[in-house]
């Protein structure tokens, strides 16, 4: 009901920002050029779009979003709500990926600081 679609929608919205903040640092520390050119893992939408719209701004045309850029006819919503699927499962993947990282380096950092600090 309502409340499964909430929840559903703050998941999203929580992933979104977890994909967002590390595109946008990955754009940071290798620029624009670099960046497209491998995103990485989970981010094969990002790849796919990327292609995609260089081609259409060489041609003059529009760009579109994933998964719109996958077709040049038009896309059933059954098809489409697949995809969103694979995209928000990706997304999922990627926040695990980040998280285990964060949780990682954090781990490494507290051993440096205990072997570092004197007895």
């Amino acid at each position: 009901g309502q409340k499964d679609s909430n929840n559903s929608d703050i998941l999203r919205k929580l992933m979104d920002q977890i994909v967002d903040v590390g595109q946008r640092a990955d754009l940071k520390r290798l620029g624009e050029e670099e960046l497209s050119k491998e995103y990485g893992e989970f981010r094969h939408y990002l790849t796919e779009r990327t292609i995609y719209n260089k081609r259409q701004r060489a041609a003059g045309k529009e760009a579109l979003d994933w998964p719109l850029c996958l077709t040049s006819s038009s896309m059933s919503e059954t098809r489409r709500q697949e995809l969103s699927k694979e995209k928000m499962i990706s997304k999922l993947l990627y926040s695990i990926q980040a998280f285990t990282y964060s949780c990682c380096s954090e781990s490494s950092d507290c051993r440096r600081l205990l072997h570092s600090k004197p007895v």
